[in-house]
């Protein structure tokens, strides 16, 4: 399979931790820039997925010394948390005891207008040039250029001291002030953050031994992976399933009875991707693509996940299923809104640029079209190609 992405969890818990990751990331800016955050609009609008390197750049470089520490505790890997003590069980992965605190730019997720300007920087920054890097360089510098100016603009307000970052390039800051200037909106601020915890999506890349597969209702599997790896009170975080995946629709909750789905088995029932330490199962599973054995795991994971063994029924539900919004979601009260889906046909998708033009535009593929020769792969169930019904 080619796909780097797996979703695990419902659209809801996806968007209410985009909002909350947002919320929490506004109010450590305020603390650390004082009023200008207000004044200047400085805000989290965009959320990249986070890793343990600083790759490609190099420790002098702006994308690693001046993004934000993690927010994950000091001792989160234990005495030897942000060393590069071995692991033994994770077989000296560099970097494996560091707090991930660095962009990864495989996932990212953010509103339309941030996402807008940061491509169009992006596309600036590029602008043709063969030796201008990867996405993973650019928005990494571009994120890194930010912090540099939310830093000159704390300065020139006379804001709250920021003992987080000790060693400033000031060569680096007068760089990023002309880059400002010669921005229509006059500032070098676009709104990104990263997602430490992993709650929206979840690297491979770097993590180790971090990850297992678990049922949260098995109590003897949740010790066993927690002495394998050291981990004692107070730092055990497997007591239970997080909050807003046990609120949410059951994983096999369906609008019509079908007699081979349990549609009120729980989550805590079922296989979830789960950060030992942390205790967090992220959304998103993205499968860094650095080495083989991450590129591998699209396959020996794809029938881990809960829905593998179901897929086939619940894509047959899902065609007949009325449309309705999949999330009710909202930085707070008063921008609370229902989420629709963007296509509302189903079985297939829209091709090309198109896709992204107004509605109804485009080449609607039926699934049969784009996915036959893969089907065997995509369902594992032996049971030949699955086939749009002619009457949808």
């Amino acid at each position: 399979m080619s796909l780097s992405l797996q979703l695990q969890l419902r659209p809801q818990v996806l968007l209410d931790r985009f909002f909350a990751i947002n919320r929490e990331a506004d109010k450590r800016i305020r603390s650390e820039l004082g009023p200008i955050a207000d004044t200047q609009n400085i805000r989290q609008q965009i959320i990249f997925g986070s890793q343990k390197s600083c790759s490609p750049w190099e420790a002098k470089d702006p994308p690693c010394y001046a993004v934000p520490k993690s927010t994950l505790p000091d001792d989160i890997y234990g005495s030897n948390t942000d060393t590069d003590a071995a692991r033994e069980s994770s077989r000296d992965t560099p970097n494996v005891n560091f707090r991930p605190r660095f962009l990864n730019a495989g996932m990212g997720i953010g509103t339309v207008p941030a996402m807008r300007k940061l491509f169009k920087q992006a596309e600036k920054q590029a602008n043709g040039k063969a030796d201008a890097g990867s996405d993973q360089h650019i928005f990494s510098q571009i994120f890194g250029d930010q912090e540099l100016w939310r830093e000159a603009v704390r300065r020139d307000a006379k804001g709250p001291r920021n003992s987080a970052k000790k060693e400033w390039s000031h060569e680096h800051i007068d760089a990023v002030r002309q880059k400002a200037s010669r921005q229509s909106d006059g500032t070098f601020e676009f709104g990104i953050g990263i997602d430490y915890h992993s709650q929206i999506g979840l690297n491979t890349v770097s993590a180790g031994d971090d990850n297992e597969w678990l049922r949260f209702e098995d109590s003897s599997q949740i010790h066993a992976v927690e002495a394998d790896r050291g981990i004692y009170p107070p730092h055990q975080r497997l007591n239970n399933i997080s909050a807003d995946i046990k609120n949410s629709l059951p994983p096999f909750w369906t609008f019509t009875v079908e007699p081979d789905l349990d549609r009120w088995k729980q989550w805590d029932e079922v296989p979830l991707l789960t950060n030992v330490y942390t205790g967090v199962a992220p959304a998103i599973i993205h499968h860094d693509t650095q080495s083989e054995d991450l590129k591998s795991l699209r396959e020996s994971w794809w029938d881990k996940i809960w829905f593998s063994e179901k897929a086939r029924i619940l894509l047959d539900t899902y065609i007949y299923a009325p449309i309705a919004p999949i999330a009710h979601s909202g930085y707070n009260e008063r921008d609370m809104r229902e989420w629709w889906p963007y296509e509302i046909w189903k079985g297939g998708a829209r091709n090309g640029l198109a896709a992204l033009g107004s509605f109804g535009e485009g080449e609607w593929l039926r699934f049969d079209d784009m996915c036959r020769d893969s089907h065997a792969e995509v369902f594992r169930d032996g049971k030949g190609p699955w086939n749009l019904p002619q009457a949808h």
